[in-house]
């Protein structure tokens, strides 16, 4: 007979910041915040998954979510990843290359999940899911390029203050080419301007949104 692992008393708080985590085909990007949502730090952990087993892929994520967690301890910082539809996962996926679904799959993914919740579970760091939607794109044009960090560390970075209720709204100058409804919610502005610079990508206007110097 077995008894469950009782959980340990959470010691980690929002009100120090956050630490946001995206798991890549490569690596996992993180990035942590202050207590203000300003960038306080970043990094990324190699876990290179590309042809492993079931087995490897567990256990370099495993490595690499402890390495999360012992930072998250000693910072009191709670873990932020995203709350995944596998469903709308398993899809976006596979609508990917076939080289690129080889090298990170919806097992990993899940995985990668479980993996956290249980060492945060056991190390009492809290583990926040929050919805993604448009965190990669928020990341690229109103990030990255202005503090000089990846786009998926840009990415971690807007899940991170997502934890933190901010909610990104875009910048004044990018939104004049949008229609105003102030009671849309902002990322419907988002889902608008992620059309304008798919259908401008490569061009002088994607160049502008990107080198623009945006403010939190």
């Amino acid at each position: 007979m077995t008894t469950k692992e009782k959980p340990a008393p959470i010691t980690t708080k929002k009100e120090f910041g956050t630490i946001g985590v995206d798991l890549n085909h490569s690596h996992v990007a993180f990035a942590e915040t202050n207590r203000h949502g300003n960038l306080a730090n970043y990094g990324k952990i190699h876990t290179p998954i590309q042809d492993r087993s079931s087995e490897q892929v567990k256990a370099m994520l495993a490595e690499a979510c402890k390495e999360i967690i012992t930072l998250a301890k000693k910072q009191q910082k709670p873990v932020v990843i995203e709350k995944l539809d596998f469903s709308k996962k398993k899809k976006d996926l596979s609508a990917q290359k076939v080289p690129y679904r080889r090298m990170i799959s919806y097992f990993a993914y899940k995985k990668f999940a479980s993996l956290m919740k249980s060492q945060g579970a056991r190390n009492g760091v809290e583990i926040i899911e929050v919805n993604p939607a448009y965190s990669s794109i928020i990341g690229k044009y109103k990030f990255a390029y202005f503090l000089g960090i990846s786009l998926h560390i840009a990415a971690s970075f807007v899940l991170a203050r997502r934890a933190l209720n901010y909610s990104e709204r875009l910048p004044a100058r990018t939104a004049r080419c949008l229609p105003v409804d102030r009671h849309c919610h902002v990322w419907k502005y988002w889902a608008a301007f992620t059309k304008i610079a798919a259908s401008n990508r490569g061009s002088q206007v994607e160049l502008f949104f990107c080198s623009r110097h945006i403010p939190f």
